[in-house]
């Protein structure tokens, strides 16, 4: 078995160990803009992820410095997330997507998990 196998199962365990710590959020996946520039959201969809509730500095990828006031744990490599999507905490808090991070598979060439802080 491969590094890269353990990494795997063990994300998949992670994901089975910690299920009571997961919460649902709602991930709106954007299509698009429509021809006034405004986001098109078609798809809804639930996704079960381990959410942090805590203000701290970050650095975008811009490298712009703001504060996250959330941080969302996906587990399962399925999910992608992308900046124009719209994520909703299950208390009804959603902010702009500040940073997108995960470590990338390489048989897949997706995320393993995806790391992402809402302002």
């Amino acid at each position: 078995m491969s590094f890269l196998d353990t990494l795997r199962s063990g994300i998949a365990l992670a994901r089975t160990l910690t299920d009571s710590l997961q919460t649902t959020v709602t991930q709106e996946v954007s299509a698009g803009q429509d021809l006034r520039g405004k986001q098109i959201y078609p798809t809804i969809v639930s996704q079960k992820a381990i959410v942090e509730m805590r203000q701290r500095a970050i650095k975008t990828s811009n490298g712009e410095s703001v504060i996250a006031r959330a941080s969302i744990l996906f587990l399962d490599p399925a999910v992608v997330v992308n900046y124009t999507d719209r994520l909703t905490l299950p208390n009804g808090y959603s902010g702009p997507i500040l940073e997108i991070e995960g470590f990338m598979d390489p048989g897949t060439q997706k995320p393993m998990l995806t790391q992402v802080y809402l302002g």
